[in-house]
């Protein structure tokens, strides 16, 4: 589902574009999606003033369609701000839901990786980290990665290859070069764009519960200046009946020691007590 929002004050008017992920020197093409009792690979959005706009595809082809969407306001118009929900059903049950926020393309990110029990034996609780590369240049662009655990110890570097208009999406363990790197660790990946003018990205932790249910959530691109002199806010936790909530806090440079006060706050701004808070390094 895409979920188109104008904060301004004049009207927005633009494409939606469904691209295929592509495959080695070959570009990504234009890919048609089901939509109602249709397909196809172009919409065209109208957003009113302060005002959203939503897309829905079918989900009821014979196989997966993996790619990426581009956002193209017409000449003369504003971008709106956009999120894509990732839903996944069993029959009518969704039992799988997260949301990727659109971005323009840059040249460095760093994600939050991770990887726990045996993932691939799909065991209960295990964890992997997979990420999804977008790029809309119309060249193939290059990316080098870099692993280092929390402590900022180096657990492997790699590079991958993105087609024009095409996309790369594969678990961290399945990069090559880094599928010998063992589970449990974690650790910031760091994504440098070494030839090309810029990408997208989207990290996901992704976790088999006791259900055997694939769950996922995203984990970045993180703020390469996260670690200014300011304030972070999360705007929202939940603790107990059934819910956790785990903070990942992030240094900057290697060897560079960072410290400061997490506070937790009710909704009316009185000091939240949470009972048996575990912290860990």
């Amino acid at each position: 589902e895409i979920v188109l929002v104008n904060t301004t004050e004049t009207r927005m008017n633009g494409e939606v574009r469904f691209f295929s992920q592509g495959s080695g020197t070959q570009p990504g093409t234009p890919m048609e999606v089901g939509i109602g009792d249709g397909a196809a690979s172009v919409l065209e959005y109208d957003i009113p003033p302060r005002s959203s706009q939503r897309f829905k595809t079918a989900g009821n082809a014979d196989s997966v369609s993996m790619g990426s969407i581009y956002i193209v306001p017409f000449g003369g118009f504003n971008t709106p701000h956009a999120h894509v929900l990732l839903s996944r059903r069993d029959g009518a049950v969704i039992v799988s839901q997260t949301a990727i926020e659109g971005q323009l393309p840059g040249r460095n990110f760093r994600l939050y990786a991770e990887a726990f029990g045996d993932f691939d034996g799909s065991k209960p609780k295990s964890t992997q980290t997979t990420f999804a590369f977008a790029n809309p240049a119309s060249a193939s662009a290059s990316v080098r990665l870099d692993l280092t655990s929390l402590d900022g110890t180096s657990l492997g570097s790699a590079s991958i290859q993105i087609p024009a208009n095409g996309q790369v999406a594969m678990f961290l363990n399945r990069v090559p070069g880094f599928e010998t790197i063992k589970a449990p660790y974690q650790g910031i990946l760091r994504a440098t764009v070494t030839s090309g003018t810029g990408v997208t990205v989207v990290g996901m932790r992704v976790m088999f519960n006791e259900s055997g249910n694939f769950l996922t959530t995203t984990t970045g691109p993180l703020n390469e200046n996260a670690n200014s002199p300011t304030r972070l806010v999360f705007p929202y936790i939940a603790d107990s009946s059934g819910y956790t909530s785990q903070f990942i806090l992030v240094g900057g440079s290697t060897g560079q020691n960072i410290s400061g006060v997490l506070r937790f706050l009710t909704p009316d701004a009185t000091p939240l007590a949470l009972d048996n808070l575990i912290v860990g390094s």
